[in-house]
């Protein structure tokens, strides 16, 4: 259960009566097994002032759900029932996280698992302007932004207009009313101050077609969320009791993908790997950019009813915002009432997202989560087969080859779209290669022939995104049948600009959509557009480079004034570089400059670079660590109480690389990577012998023997029984007390392979730990041995 405050509200007091906070202090004893979280954050007039707000504070939401969830690989786990209750304009928020969790791939978890929500006087269609600006007046003078400041024309103006957003969120949820459950209560008592009700009938009613809904008499637009301990003393049909009972019914509300066998669950979960669909979605476009698209002829032909453009391919130059421009057409442009989505992100740097049958993989895990009951027809067999007798598959891939993929694909495609529109999204179709381009192509043939008449061909809608003339598109066939955009100079500028003045302004603490004021060290607003300008023009129409360097402008004028050292923007603006390479390496210089942390950025850099599977944050903790011991004590074995003083000594590892190492590496979505693959490439194409360190081939070496290290350590010396129901209990277990465990186990000898020739010098203690892990009769070889069984089985 998941409770969100309204406008001023707070996570803890809006739901308070007396010294009853009663989703704490009364639900386990009515709901028990169950776990409640209040979302706290900034709730003030200030931080919900426009639409772009509302939306970060609800991806805020849904990251910090997705975190707190467990990270588990069993689909009924990932089930696990969701409910939001929501007060005010919380109950706002909370429609707007769920719209992002139904269209975001990056939280499609926990779309599948919200069950619906309870909303406490939710202004589902607007506000009265009177007395929506008499209740901001009454907020703003109960808890001002600063004090003694009282609200302005500005605010209040803001504020209306917010309502108009909230009308904007209604309309957009109503297609998903459908798939969800609601308790709705709305205010029958005025509010002091008032001269009526905020939230009437009128403005709190739902449309929903499978709700609860009721007008508490004795609740203000403050009070009506808010229970005391006496209060489930009275009358069972007294509010306090019609709250609980429907909590219970949301909870127990189902979805269609419940329904299915475990076989069903647990065949699906193979077919397309955790976290796949989430591939890019966690880097954040612009607020506003991306919308010039639906404005094209060409795209609004695809997107509606035309029978002569279902198929669209755009295509642009390098690093034009493709790739955003993709997950935008995703999320707020492709209608979810009528079109189901099934998309794929390709990267040929990345494993698993470099071929067809990635793509296929992908495509089909969405369009059988449309239809579940085709996963035992389509899938199981297929899996059955597998693993039958007990078979250990090392990997999913031995499964889904291409062989059973190609011809599986257009059959299941079919059977989807006799019921409805599909619509398919590949981004980066020139990340394949020709043959498996090719392949997809003939996939398309395979369906068409497959379809019922020209009315089913029609309603797989597909967009491919790409380079502009990729390398072999002359000779596809296929690719005749799609009509094609390629993306112009106006379709990218403005988005360029929007970004480039946001990392100009925004970095530098302007906020005129709130304060009416501006700061002393950022030169008139006539200025920074004349900055911005000549940005876009010398980026070229790269976006990443026109991008990364506002943001190099920006923190070099905001990092210096922690010193007492104020430099002026229009100083740093000159000598900010405006090529990728040079920026780089300006970062890279400052990087490398402060040799007190310069251990540490090596190896964070070195594992951001090298590393097989993106580390998560403990992950990395422990491998960090695990390197600055080697360092200290080389040719040594590394010993417990020196790794874990050097785990002690850098605290948060977070805030360390955000601190020493943030415009090179980052994480996403709790995972290290480096902005942007193309630093790898500046990386390894020019070491300088400051840079040295970075070598391909002894990096792989460094990391494998990190790896061999830990897994030779006391905490693996033995295996010991199972102390649990079982032996996958037992492992589970060793995986959880050392999170690197998992990493080590699964990508020791890969980056032994990796590491080439290199390997051939590595320490002699590291060779004598590799012998003891491939000893299959030592306790080391059988806690890596019983680890890898379990990751992989």
């Amino acid at each position: 259960l998941i409770f969100v405050a309204g406008l001023n509200g707070h996570y803890l007091e809006t739901w308070q009566k007396g010294d009853t906070v009663w989703p704490r202090d009364l639900l386990h004893r009515h709901i028990p097994s169950v776990r409640i979280w209040s979302f706290h954050y900034n709730a003030t007039l200030g931080g919900t002032s426009n639409m772009g707000k509302i939306i970060d504070h609800a991806r805020e939401l849904l990251g910090k759900v997705k975190q707190e969830r467990p990270d588990e690989n069993d689909i009924t786990a990932q089930m696990r029932p969701i409910v939001y209750i929501g007060h005010s304009l919380g109950g706002m928020l909370i429609k707007k996280a769920i719209l992002i969790s139904r269209s975001d791939p990056e939280f499609s978890a926990l779309w599948h698992a919200t069950r619906g929500a309870m909303f406490f006087a939710v202004p589902h269609h607007g506000l009265d302007m009177t007395a929506w600006r008499k209740f901001n007046t009454l907020v703003l003078k109960i808890n001002p932004l600063a004090p003694g400041m009282v609200p302005t024309k500005r605010m209040e103006e803001q504020a209306i207009e917010n309502s108009a957003a909230l009308l904007e969120i209604t309309d957009e949820f109503r297609p998903l009313q459908e798939s969800l459950y609601f308790a709705n209560f709305t205010e029958g008592k005025l509010m002091k101050g008032l001269h009526h009700l905020l939230v009437d009938e009128g403005r709190g009613w739902m449309d929903a077609p499978r709700k609860f809904e009721l007008k508490l008499p004795d609740g203000d637009h403050l009070g009506i969320c808010q229970l005391g301990r006496n209060d489930l003393k009275l009358d069972p049909a007294f509010a306090p009791h019609v709250v609980i009972t429907q909590l219970q019914e949301l909870i127990g509300a189902v979805k269609a993908l419940e329904h299915i066998s475990t076989a069903a669950t647990t065949t699906l979960a193979s077919l397309c790997p955790k976290g796949f669909h989430g591939y890019f979605f966690s880097k954040q476009a612009t607020f506003g950019t991306c919308t010039r698209i639906a404005q094209r002829p060409q795209f609004q032909s695809w997107l509606g009813d035309s029978s002569e453009s279902h198929m669209l391919w755009i295509q642009g130059p390098p690093a034009s915002g493709k790739s955003f421009l993709a997950r935008h057409i995703i999320t707020d442009l492709i209608p979810p009432s009528t079109q189901k989505v099934a998309h794929c992100f390709l990267d040929d740097g990345v494993p698993g997202r470099e071929s067809l049958q990635g793509l296929l993989r992908a495509t089909l895990h969405h369009a059988l989560r449309v239809e579940p009951e085709l996963i035992e027809y389509f899938l199981v067999p297929v899996y059955s087969a597998a693993t039958e007798g007990g078979r250990v598959v090392v990997s999913d891939d031995e499964i889904w080859t291409r062989e059973v993929l190609v011809p599986m694909w257009p059959e299941v495609v079919a059977r989807v779209t006799a019921k409805g529109v599909l619509t398919m999204v590949v981004d980066g179709f020139d990340e394949l290669g020709v043959e498996c381009r090719q392949g997809f192509l003939d996939c398309l043939d395979e369906f068409e022939e497959r379809a019922e008449g020209r009315e089913q061909w029609e309603r797989l809608k597909v967009l491919l995104v790409s380079r502009e003339d990729p390398e072999g598109d002359e000779g596809l066939s296929g690719k005749e049948r799609f009509q094609v955009y390629r993306l112009t100079p106006e379709d990218v500028e403005g988005d360029m600009k929007r970004t480039v003045m946001e990392g100009l302004v925004d970095l530098l603490g302007w906020d005129e959509g709130v304060f009416d004021y501006q700061p002393l060290n950022v030169p008139d607003m006539s200025r920074l557009e004349e900055m911005c300008e000549a940005i876009v023009r010398e980026s070229k129409g790269n976006y990443l480079l026109a991008k990364m360097a506002s943001e190099e402008v920006a923190a070099e004028v905001t990092v210096p004034l922690a010193t007492g050292e104020e430099r002026k923007i229009e100083e740093v603006f000159d000598e900010v570089p405006l090529d990728i390479g040079g920026i780089y390496d300006r970062i890279l210089k400052r990087m490398h400059e402060n040799t007190t942390y310069l251990p540490f950025v090596r190896h964070v850099l070195r594992w951001a670079a090298f590393q097989l599977e993106a580390l998560g944050e403990e992950e990395l903790d422990t491998a960090v660590a695990l390197g600055l011991a080697q360092d200290e004590t080389p040719g040594s074995t590394i010993a417990t109480q020196d790794l874990e003083s050097f785990q002690r000594m850098f605290g948060d590892t977070r805030k360390m690389i955000e601190k020493h190492c943030g415009r090179a590496v980052q994480f996403q979505e709790g995972k290290l990577q480096l902005v942007h693959e193309s630093l790898k490439e500046r990386l390894i194409a020019d070491l300088n012998p400051e840079m040295a360190y970075l070598e391909e081939g002894p990096s792989h070496a460094t990391l494998a023997s990190l790896c061999i290290c830990y897994l030779t350590m006391p905490y693996f010396e033995d295996s010991g029984q199972p102390a649990a129901n079982s032996l996958e209990e037992k492992i589970q277990q060793r995986l959880q007390d050392y999170p690197f465990a998992r990493y080590a186990t699964l990508h020791c000898f890969e980056h032994v392979e990796s590491s080439r020739l290199s390997w051939l010098v590595v320490d002699s203690q590291v060779v004598s730990s590799w012998r003891l892990l491939k000893d299959k009769t030592t306790q080391f070889s059988i806690c890596w041995s019983e680890m890898y069984w379990f990751l992989t089985r």
